[in-house]
């Protein structure tokens, strides 16, 4: 929560995202050299330390808080960068900002479903889908659970 907060971005929108990239797994990494929770790739790590005016070293992406804050910050900048548009932050984390801004240009709609059919990468658009699905999950167990706290 807290780091979703602090920089504007959608708590569940980031639990979804977190399911995706580690499935919960702190001490995870990828092919591509991304780790932890929100896997970051070091480079980026390093360049959002330098924003953050965050001590940098590598080793600390390993720990869920920087992991938690460094992922929120980088997906906070794709959702400016993007116009609030999810599916396109999304696919800029996953893909980069580069190919994101080609599927928006090549959408044939402006809807999700617009988006989506752009998607010229399998695993990106396997991502949004899983993430989107996630979300939806998550925003359903979490409003329940509010609904039967607050009586309605």
């Amino acid at each position: 929560m807290a780091a979703a907060q602090a920089e504007g971005v959608p708590p569940l929108l980031l639990l979804a995202l977190v399911r995706q990239e580690s499935a919960f797994h702190v001490r995870v990494g990828s092919s591509a050299g991304a780790v932890s929770l929100t896997q970051v790739i070091p480079e980026t790590g390093r360049a959002i330390a330098s924003v953050l005016r965050a001590e940098w070293d590598v080793d600390s992406l390993m720990e869920a808080e920087t992991s938690l804050r460094f992922g929120a910050y980088y997906l906070g900048r794709q959702l400016q960068q993007f116009g609030g548009n999810v599916l396109a932050a999304l696919a800029a984390y996953n893909a980069g900002p580069e190919s994101a801004a080609r599927w928006l240009r090549e959408a044939r709609s402006a809807d999700a479903d617009g988006y989506l059919a752009a998607v010229d990468y399998e695993e990106t658009q396997l991502y949004l889908q899983r993430v989107i699905e996630h979300c939806g999950y998550y925003r359903y167990v979490y409003g329940a659970a509010e609904s039967r706290v607050s009586g309605n």
